[in-house]
C-alpha cells in the first residue's frame, strides 16, 4: 500500500517539476514546441496514473480480499470510482494543457462530467446495476462531447505541428 502512495507522491513531484520546467520554457521569446509537447504528454501519463492508481488503491486495500461480498454501499463506491475514471478521460487533457495553450474548454468538460453524473443517477434510479450504470452513462454523455474532443485533438496536432508524423518525428 505504501508503494502505491509513494508512486502517487512521486507523480505529484514530477508534475511540480514539469511546471517549473514549463515556466522556464515559456519565459523565452519563442517557446520550443517539442519540449512543450513532451511536457504535455508526460502530464497526460502522470494524471492518468494518478486517476487510476488512487481509486484502485482505496478499493483494493480497503477491502483486504476480493473474495469478500460487497455491500450496497461498497457497490456505490465502486460505481463512483468507475465514473471518476470515465470522467478522467475528459479531465486529464484539460489539466495537462495548463500554461501551454487552450485546447479544451472548461465549460465543455463540466457539461460532459455533469451530464454523465445526471445520466448515471437516472439509470441507478431506474434500477440499472451499479456496475453497468456508469458505463452506460459514459457512453451516452460522450456522444456530444466526442466531436469537441476530436476538434481539440486536431487543434493539438496543428499547434505542435505533429499531424501525420510518427512518434519519433514528434519529439
Amino acid at each position: 500500500m505504501y508503494g502505491i502512495w509513494g508512486f502517487i507522491l512521486s507523480l505529484f513531484l514530477l508534475l511540480i517539476f514539469l511546471d517549473f520546467r514549463l515556466s522556464y520554457i515559456n519565459d523565452s521569446n519563442s517557446p520550443d514546441r517539442k519540449r512543450q509537447l513532451s511536457i504535455f504528454m508526460l502530464r497526460v501519463f502522470a494524471y492518468a496514473f494518478i486517476f487510476v492508481a488512487f481509486p484502485m488503491n482505496l478499493l483494493i486495500f480497503d477491502k483486504g480480499s476480493s473474495a469478500e461480498m460487497l455491500s450496497f454501499s461498497d457497490k456505490m463506491i465502486l460505481s463512483s470510482f468507475i465514473l471518476v475514471m470515465l470522467n478522467a478521460g475528459s479531465l486529464i487533457p484539460y489539466l495537462s494543457q495548463r500554461n501551454i495553450a487552450q485546447f479544451f474548454k472548461l465549460k465543455d468538460v463540466l457539461i460532459y462530467n455533469i451530464g454523465m453524473i445526471v445520466c448515471m443517477l437516472v439509470l441507478l434510479y431506474l434500477g440499472v446495476s451499479q456496475y453497468v450504470a456508469p458505463a452506460i452513462a459514459g457512453l451516452l454523455s460522450s456522444f456530444g462531447f466526442l466531436k469537441k474532443m476530436l476538434d481539440a485533438w486536431n487543434h493539438i496536432d496543428e499547434y505542435f505541428d505533429i499531424k501525420g508524423k510518427r512518434i519519433y518525428e514528434m519529439f
